[in-house]
């Protein structure tokens, strides 16, 4: 079909009237179509959270003939504020840069939203939101935080490996011909374990970085110091020490098992955060591969293990120490999460893996001695496993929050058995000033004279003076 000249103008202005018409409508309903504003540079906003302040310049353009108000808010302020006015009013079509001066408090993630709002006739506001700016919160690195690293490091690795020196393939082998004990240590630890973490963090909203961090936990094996609870309360060192290594071994391949489907499907759904399997893997590896070489050091050089076993006892005292004073000042931001929620979550995982523990044992009527090293094996977690290995794979600030769960988690789980060992060493010690006065009464019932046996009528008929004489021989001049 061919169309005139005269046809083709006005078929361009119906167009060119109908577009505009369109705009029009489009801008009265959602004046968002007409205002526009980009940050400068890209997102995402990353600041410290050292109270400096930074400064945000933005870039805006607005288009027709309208007044519009921006507002500059950030979604959660206990993360970051505004400093200064955060409106920017826009007059009618106007192109131009804005500059705002923003501080971070506590690390973590939000957003700056930039909502619009524009007045009607009848002076009501219509407001929406514009924009959504991630804003990510990051520690400064200190020279101390780096040294605080390292050692951590490389105390868990050491005691790792000296873990790998005390461990007897023999005894271990005969404790696997009973493997019910193991197996359901084993199944306990993870299968319960991560099954409770998950539950309690994901179902009281955690942010999803501290939640990672208690699913990590529940999910990590036993260590020394559940070796070292069963040594004290009598319980069967020797399935501690087997199902200790056991799930050491095990959890290089379901700690990531774990962290893959659950962590990442679930934990970290519908947010911007990605888990670094590769990190995560190679971090496992170095954390795991020691308990290996401490075990050849024990088979090929036996007097090498015992000089390595006998340092752990000092270790122990040296990373409490360190953790407790170094440790303590560089992560001085872990109070700042700490409210009822973390702690109760922090308690949750450790005493129901104690309970769970107990339980199990009870219904497959296992031994006392098994019963004690169950309970501890299952409750307690080898927490340096999981600060280490979010630590070092995964980037800021995550990396630094989701320390936070196994921190204090770590608080509450040697709780019960400090409370049972003061008890017993409160028994103990009582007993002790009540044994001097049993050694007399002791002595008084062992003298000859003391016993003797009656006759009908009153009188001395038998002594009893050899009445212990398996014990106490008689000499020629009792004789």
């Amino acid at each position: 079909m061919i169309l005139f000249p005269e046809k083709k103008i006005i078929m361009l202005l119906s167009g060119f009237i109908l577009v505009m018409w369109l705009l029009q409508t489009s801008r009265c309903e959602n004046f968002t179509n007409v205002v526009d504003i980009d940050l400068k540079p890209d997102v995402p906003i990353i600041i410290n959270d050292d109270g400096k302040e930074s400064i945000l310049n933005f870039n805006y353009s607005v288009f027709g003939n309208t007044n519009v108000e921006a507002l500059f808010v950030v979604e959660n302020s206990k993360k970051a504020e505004i400093i200064g006015e955060t409106l920017l009013v826009l007059n009618e079509s106007s192109i131009g840069e804005v500059s705002f001066k923003v501080t971070g408090k506590i690390i973590g993630r939000t957003y700056l939203n930039v909502l619009v709002r524009e007045y009607k006739s009848n002076n009501q506001a219509n407001e929406t939101l514009l924009e959504k700016f991630e804003l990510i919160v990051t520690r400064v690195s200190r020279p101390i935080d780096t040294a605080f690293n390292v050692v951590i490091i490389t105390l868990v690795v050491v005691a790792t490996m000296a873990m790998g020196c005390k461990i007897d393939p023999e005894v271990v082998k005969a404790t696997l011909k009973r493997p019910i004990a193991p197996i359901i240590g084993l199944l306990s630890q993870f299968l319960f374990m991560p099954a409770v973490s998950f539950l309690a963090a994901y179902y009281l909203k955690l942010d999803p970085a501290i939640a990672l961090g208690y699913f990590a936990l529940g999910c990590s094996p036993g260590g020394s110091a559940s070796n070292v609870y069963t040594y004290l309360l009598g319980g069967d060192i020797s399935l501690s020490v087997t199902m200790t290594l056991v799930s050491t071994i095990c959890s290089l391949g379901l700690i990531p098992m774990w962290l893959f489907t659950v962590g990442q499907k679930v934990i970290y759904k519908g947010t911007t955060m990605q888990i670094p399997y590769v990190n995560i893997i190679t971090s496992l590896l170095g954390l795991i591969i020691p308990v290996f070489l401490g075990m050849i050091i024990q088979y090929k050089r036996p007097n090498w293990a015992k000089k390595l076993v006998k340092i752990i006892k000092p270790l122990v005292f040296i990373f409490l120490l360190f953790a407790m004073t170094v440790g303590v000042y560089a992560n001085l931001y872990i109070f700042d999460f700490f409210d009822l929620i973390i702690l109760l979550v922090g308690a949750i995982i450790p005493y129901s893996g104690f309970l769970f523990g107990l339980l199990i044992s009870f219904v497959t009527r296992q031994p006392k001695k098994n019963l004690i090293a169950i309970v501890i094996e299952t409750g307690i977690q080898n927490t340096g496993i999981p600060i280490v290995l979010l630590r070092i794979s995964l980037s800021p600030p995550e990396s630094d929050i989701s320390i936070i769960g196994p921190v204090a988690s770590s608080l509450f789980m040697p709780i019960p058995f400090i409370i049972i060992l003061v008890a017993m060493e409160i028994r103990k010690r009582c007993c002790k000033k009540r044994l001097p006065d049993e050694k007399n009464d002791l002595a008084m019932m062992d003298e000859p004279a003391t016993f003797t046996k009656l006759a009908e009528d009153g009188s001395p008929a038998h002594s009893f003076e050899n009445l212990n004489s398996h014990t106490h021989p008689i000499s020629n001049t009792d004789r």
